[in-house]
This record gives structure tokens, sequence and C-alpha cells, in this order.
């Protein structure tokens, strides 16, 4: 796999992606609207010197993308990131989520972070997994805070030592 820091000429290509998620998924909490490249710009982040983004190649293609970005915007957060990957649709279960998460844990290391949050849908049983197998560990769940395709969701946060 290859790496490329995440610029905001590649947002079209993020927010494809993220698109799918959005319209077809309650693993992310956008609803059923479409969302902007100026939105994206408000939680990528990309020329930041602490907090990273990047796209994912398998070759020349694109394959996802993720990011590490604020957990709370308050100096004592500093230590700690929440983390998100997604996949482009068709490539999940694969192995390619796996070292695109040590990529980006690696990376939040080098920025000093040391504590990562991930923050997921409790039906999305496939990031559960994933995170799960990926050395995370459930910290909470926010009952019913979700609403989305008529169902009122969970929230589980999951966190990782770096």
């Amino acid at each position: 796999m290859r790496f490329v820091e995440i610029e905001e000429i590649h947002l079209p290509q993020v927010l494809k992606i993220y698109s799918y998620y959005v319209q077809n998924t309650c693993n992310t909490f956008h609803i059923n609207e479409e969302v902007t490249l100026e939105e994206l710009k408000t939680f990528i982040p990309f020329k930041h010197s602490r907090y990273k983004g990047y796209l994912f190649y398998e070759g020349e293609e694109l394959i996802g993308y993720g990011y590490f970005s604020y957990f709370k915007k308050r100096a004592a957060y500093d230590r700690t990131a929440e983390i998100s990957v997604y996949l482009k649709h068709g490539y999940t279960g694969h192995g390619t989520g796996k070292e695109a998460l040590q990529y980006l844990e690696n990376r939040a290391r080098q920025s000093e972070i040391k504590v990562m949050i991930a923050t997921i849908s409790a039906i999305n049983e496939g990031s559960v997994k994933f995170f799960t197998r990926s050395g995370y560990e459930l910290c909470g769940r926010l009952r019913e805070v979700g609403d989305k395709m008529g169902m009122i969701l969970d929230v589980l946060l999951m966190q990782k030592m770096l």
C-alpha cells in the first residue's frame, strides 16, 4: 500500500468514498443529505502540524482514506486523537484496513499522540470487530444518541493506548 497525505485538492476523492457511507449506512451520522467539500474541510485535517489525514492506494487505485484529528479542542486533550478509517465500498475484509490503521497509528505516535479514540455506531459490527482485533477496547457506550434511517442508534467509544 501507498499513503499520500490528504491535501485540499484530494477532497473530491475523499467525498466520493465518504458519500457512499452517508447515503447507504449508519456508519456515519451525517444524514442522507449531500455532504459538501466545505463541510469536509471542517473535520478532515490537512495542513495541520499535528493532526493528519491520508489517502490509501493499492498500486494506482485509491482504496480509502483515514485521519486522526482533535478528540476535543482543548489543550488538555492534546495527547488524544479521534481516528477514522474509510475504505472504498467493496474493499473491506482484505487486510488493507489493518495496514492503513497501523500506518495512521504510527504517524500519530510521531505527532506525540498517546491515546486513540474510535467513535463507532453500535450497529456497525464490522468496525467494532476491526478495532477490537487491532487492540482497541470498549470504554463507553452512548445510548440512543443518533437517529438515522429510521433507527435510534447507540455510539460506542473504543480506545487504544499507543
